[in-house]
């Protein structure tokens, strides 16, 4: 689909992208126009949390990966239930629902952390 559109601010460049269109300046009548990308490709990249604490006294490594990470997961599963039920109470009873919303950060992700050496 080409559309003739008004000429973009940089003018007399014989094509580039802007907003996902491809722009281009035809010399004869002097007019820009503008087509859409015949193949989108949609990519996704998937991020694995990798968790890493140096300077611990646990193990002889003095580093830990799998305790941290693990402590991570745990700390985002609980916050996903706790945190809209913190907030619910929260309206009703301020310093209740500030303690459960801090659950997740001052209890489990310690607890998980501190059970796993490595």
């Amino acid at each position: 689909m080409v559309q003739s559109i008004d000429p973009p601010s940089k003018q007399g460049t014989p094509g580039f992208l802007v907003d996902d269109f491809h722009w281009s300046l035809d010399h004869e009548t002097d007019t820009y126009s503008a087509s859409e990308p015949q193949n989108r490709e949609l990519k996704m990249a998937v991020g694995v949390p990798i968790c890493v604490q140096c300077g611990t006294k646990s193990n002889p490594c003095r580093c830990k990966v799998v305790g941290p990470t693990v402590g991570f997961l745990a700390f985002a599963a609980a916050a996903i239930v706790e945190w809209p039920v913190g907030a619910l109470v929260y309206c009703f009873r301020h310093m209740k629902g500030r303690r459960i919303m801090a659950h997740p950060a001052t209890v489990v992700y310690p607890t998980v952390n501190r059970a796993i050496p490595i």
